[in-house]
This record gives structure tokens, sequence and C-alpha cells, in this order.
């Protein structure tokens, strides 16, 4: 999860001009997966199907934006995973999200995720799920008077700007 410090509506704008410049690039244009990409909806940036060069530029980027960055990690140990997850990668991964979203939820700011496509995994209910869980997870901690966010959860679709899955608001 990255939080950035700047508009957001400025730092979609960069990098819309950046993916830009490298499907106008003559040596970018001959890379058959950028070719692919922009063939089946438009180019965007991809951390594994990127060349070395184009994930250096987007790299580069980010290096110069103000943000903070936290992450979940987590291995598979087969026995939690059968136990907790019912050998299910949606459950595991809504566990995962469950994870990043419970301590926001008390948050004044907006909460905007976007989030990249992983098979099954991603689709709305388990996104859902995640939301779900969270809540479950601070509501543990927390009165419920003291959560107040609305939260909203949308489709997701491959294009850039990414449309909002989870938006926090606090009324």
């Amino acid at each position: 999860m990255v939080k950035f410090k700047t508009n957001l509506q400025v730092i979609r704008n960069e990098i819309l001009e950046l993916q830009s410049q490298v499907q106008k690039d003559s040596y970018y244009k001959s890379i058959p997966s950028i070719q692919k990409r922009e063939k089946t909806g438009g180019y965007y940036f991809h951390a594994t199907d990127d060349i070395p060069e184009v994930r250096k530029l987007f790299f580069d980027y980010i290096k110069k934006l103000d943000l903070s960055f936290e992450a979940v990690v987590a291995r598979k140990i087969t026995e939690i995973f059968v136990a907790k997850h019912n050998r299910k990668e949606d459950e595991f991964y809504a566990d995962l999200l469950s994870h990043l979203l419970k301590n926001k939820l008390e948050s004044e700011e907006n909460l905007v995720l976007a989030i990249a496509s992983r098979g099954k995994s991603t689709r709305n209910h388990n996104l859902e799920n995640a939301l779900i869980k969270a809540k479950s997870s601070f509501f543990k901690k927390n009165s419920p008077l003291t959560a107040d966010n609305v939260i909203k959860v949308d489709e997701y679709k491959r294009s850039w700007p990414p449309r909002p899955i989870f938006k926090s608001k606090r009324d």
C-alpha cells in the first residue's frame, strides 16, 4: 500500500504523460509486450511485463514522489492455508488485504485502493470479504461508535487512472 503525499490527480496526470512518452518512443514501440498491451486496451506500466529500461524509467519517477509504503508479506504454510483459508487462494488473498485495511478504518483521510488483478483472487466479492475481515478486526479493538467511515467497494477495471476499489471517507 502506497500513501501519496501529493495530490493524486497530479500523479495520475504525470503517469499518463510518462505512459504516452513510452508509447510514442520509437525504441519502445518495437517491444512486443508493449505492442500487445496497446492492442488489448492501451499501454500501462507493469512491474514484471515491462523491459528493464521501462521499469527503470518508472522507478526513477517513483523515487521523486513524496510517499510512504506499507506491505503485508506472507507465505503459505500448508497447515494454516488448509485450516484458516480452506485451501482457497481468494480467502488467503482477502485475509492479507484485510491486514492492510484494518488499521485504516479510523483514518480521517480518504482511502483509495487500486488493486491489480490477480487471477480470481481480486474479484469484487473477495475484496468485499477483505473489507469485512478488516472491519471485524477493527471492531474487536474499537467501539463501533469510533468508526464512522463509509466504505465504497467498486469493480476494478484495467485502466489508468484506476477506479477506486475501497474508498474510506469520514462523514
